[in-house]
């Protein structure tokens, strides 16, 4: 991780290591929230993701 940081410091960034390293737990949580809700629409439909009766759609 930190070659990253060094990558992205040479590439004009500016956030500190505490903060660069924060924003890469947000993004991969983001990633794995975004990957179970499309295999969630896969297999479920958005209607049940969203627990909407099917008669109100």
């Amino acid at each position: 991780m930190q070659t990253q940081y060094e990558n992205y410091l040479n590439g004009g960034g500016t956030l500190n290591y505490h903060q660069f390293m924060q924003q890469q737990l947000n993004n991969k949580v983001s990633q794995e929230i975004n990957r179970r809700v499309k295999d969630k629409l896969r297999t479920e439909g958005i209607t049940q993701i969203l627990s909407l009766p099917f008669d109100k759609i």
